[in-house]
């Protein structure tokens, strides 16, 4: 009987290819936008000091994606059901690219307010972007694997 409760408790576990394959294109959206976070930061304190700008203005930029995305969150996660969670991820996905983009041409701006300006307005739409693709991350996983939370996250 043991044996038996065992082997249909790891088939429940079992994930088909589908199912992966999913989880896969979910785990690359968590992994690009953990990437919008931290590829910055070996190359813009460097790139913002040569602005003109201080070391406490670049940890601002920095530290205003974390709050704007703390503050937002919650605001996503509440409106998804109206949304939907498909167009919040793939906007969210568009936004955060395109932002990404942009702030790598920031090292062609000449003065220290316009670099800062917009390096913070950059970064603020960015981390709108990047939080409404991880909400809608979960969202999409919690519904496609509603018995297997605790394996997908």
């Amino acid at each position: 009987m043991a044996g038996t409760e065992k082997t249909s408790s790891s088939e429940a576990n079992k994930l088909t290819r589908s199912q992966w394959v999913n989880l896969f294109c979910i785990g690359s959206v968590h992994f690009a936008c953990a990437i919008c976070v931290s590829i910055q930061a070996p190359f813009y304190p460097k790139e913002a000091e040569s602005k003109g700008a201080s070391a406490t203005e670049h940890g601002l930029v920095f530290g205003i994606f974390e709050l704007v995305s703390f503050l937002v969150s919650p605001l996503l996660g509440k409106y998804m059901n109206e949304i939907g969670p498909k167009i919040v991820l793939n906007t969210g996905i568009f936004i955060a690219g395109i932002c990404c983009m942009l702030f790598g041409l920031l090292d062609l701006l000449t003065g220290h307010i316009i670099f800062i300006s917009l390096s913070f307005l950059i970064r603020i739409i960015e981390s709108l972007g990047a939080s409404a693709a991880t909400v809608a991350a979960f969202a999409i996983t919690a519904e496609m694997f509603p018995d297997k939370v605790a394996v997908t996250f």
